[in-house]
C-alpha cells in the first residue's frame, strides 16, 4: 500500500519550485556566472628608476646568468665588477630594489633570482668595502621604511660587513606587522640566515659577537641566528650551542637539534662538557626532546665513550651509533623503564 504524502508538503514543494522558475533567466545567469579572473597578482612594472651605463652592463650580465652554463659565473662576475665608474652604485641599487633593469625592448621586467643575487653579492665582495658601505648607508638613509631595501642591505652586509654588524642585521630584518611576537617572514629569515653564515665564514671575530647577540635577540631572530650555525658547519658552533642551551630554556631544544649538523667542537673538553650537560638534561626530558638529545650525542661520541660515561640506557639500545640514530624512539621507551 502506498503512503499518502501530506497535502501541505506537496503545496510547499510546488511553491518552492515555482519561485525558482519565476526568476528571470538573466538573474539566474548572473548567479552562476563565473568570477572574472582578475584577482591575480599585478603584473611587474618595468624598471623606471635611473639607468646609467653601469646599470645596463650589470643588468646584461645578470640576465645572461639565467641562460649561462654553470662554469660561466666567474666571467659574468668580472663583467659586473668592471661595469664602469658607477659600478658600486649600480650594483647596490639593483640589489636593494631586488630588480634588474631592462637592457632592450625585448626584455621583460625581472626580479633577482637566488643565482643572480649570489652573483651580484660575489661581485660586491670584490669591490672596495668602504665604497660599498658608504653607498649602503646612503641608500638606507633614504629607504629605511622599505622592507625590500632593508633585505638588500642585510644580504650586502654578509659580504662586506664587520662582526659588530651582526646586531644590525637583527634590527634591519623586516617583521610581520600583525605578529605580536615580531615573527620574521620567510624573506627575512632567509636573508638573516644567509648573511649571518657569511659573516661567520669570513670573520673569526663574528663568533664571540654572535654569542653576545644571541643573549639579547628576540626568540624569532635568535632561532635564525642559530640556524646560521647549521649552515656554517664549523667546529666553533658547539660552544655557542651549549651556552645557548644552558642559558635560554626557550632555545635549548633548538640549539640541541643543530648539533648533528654542526658536529664535534674538535676540543675534547668542550665535547665532554656538552655531554655532561646532556646527561643531566636527559633525566627529565620528554620523549621528543629526549630523541633530540640522543641524536646530538650520537653525532659526537662512540658507543665505547658513552658506555664509559655510564648511561644505563645502553643496556637496551642498539650497539652502534648509526643504529642508535635511527632507533631513538625505542631507546626512549626503554629509558623510561630504566629511570
Amino acid at each position: 500500500m502506498h503512503k499518502l504524502v501530506p497535502i501541505r508538503l506537496v503545496l510547499a514543494s510546488a511553491l518552492c519550485l515555482a519561485s525558482t522558475m519565476l526568476v528571470s533567466p538573466a538573474a539566474r545567469a548572473q548567479e552562476i556566472a563565473p568570477i572574472a579572473d582578475d584577482a591575480g597578482p599585478p603584473k611587474l612594472a618595468p624598471w623606471t628608476w635611473e639607468s646609467t651605463p653601469s646599470h645596463l652592463r650589470v643588468a646584461a650580465a645578470l640576465r645572461e646568468a639565467r641562460r649561462a652554463s654553470p662554469g660561466s659565473g666567474a666571467q659574468l662576475q668580472q663583467r659586473i665588477i668592471g661595469s664602469g665608474r658607477d659600478a658600486v652604485a649600480a650594483q647596490v641599487d639593483i640589489l636593494l630594489r631586488n630588480r634588474i633593469p631592462e637592457t632592450s625592448p625585448k626584455d621583460g621586467p625581472q626580479v633577482l633570482s637566488e643565482v643572480q643575487r649570489d652573483l651580484l653579492l660575489g661581485a660586491l665582495a670584490q669591490m672596495p668595502q668602504s665604497s660599498v658601505r658608504h653607498e649602503l648607508d646612503a641608500r638606507l638613509a633614504k629607504s629605511l621604511d622599505d622592507p625590500t631595501a632593508r633585505l638588500g642591505v642585510i644580504h650586502a652586509l654578509g659580504v662586506v660587513g664587520k662582526a659588530e654588524d651582526l646586531v644590525r642585521l637583527v634590527a634591519l630584518a623586516p617583521r610581520k606587522a600583525e605578529s605580536p611576537d615580531l615573527d620574521l617572514p620567510y624573506t627575512s629569515r632567509q636573508a638573516l640566515r644567509s648573511a649571518t653564515a657569511a659573516l661567520l665564514r669570513r670573520l673569526p671575530a663574528a663568533w664571540p659577537e654572535l654569542a653576545s647577540v644571541l643573549r639579547t635577540a628576540d626568540p624569532s631572530a635568535a632561532k635564525i641566528l642559530l640556524d646560521a650555525l647549521g649552515t656554517a658547519r664549523d667546529p666553533r658552533s658547539l660552544r655557542i650551542l651549549l651556552q645557548t642551551a644552558r642559558t635560554d630554556p626557550k632555545l635549548k631544544w633548538k640549539a640541541v637539534s643543530l648539533v648533528p649538523a654542526c658536529g664535534s667542537s674538535l676540543n675534547s673538553e668542550i665535547d665532554r662538557e656538552f655531554l655532561a650537560w646532556v646527561r643531566a638534561e636527559y633525566q627529565l626530558a620528554e620523549p621528543g626532546y629526549a630523541r633530540t638529545l640522543l641524536a646530538a650525542v650520537g653525532a659526537l661520541v662512540s658507543v665505547l665513550y658513552l658506555a664509559n660515561f655510564g648511561w644505563g640506557i645502553l643496556a637496551r639500545c642498539p650497539t652502534t651509533w648509526p643504529e642508535l640514530a635511527t632507533s631513538t624512539s625505542s631507546c626512549v621507551s626503554s629509558s623510561t623503564r630504566l629511570r
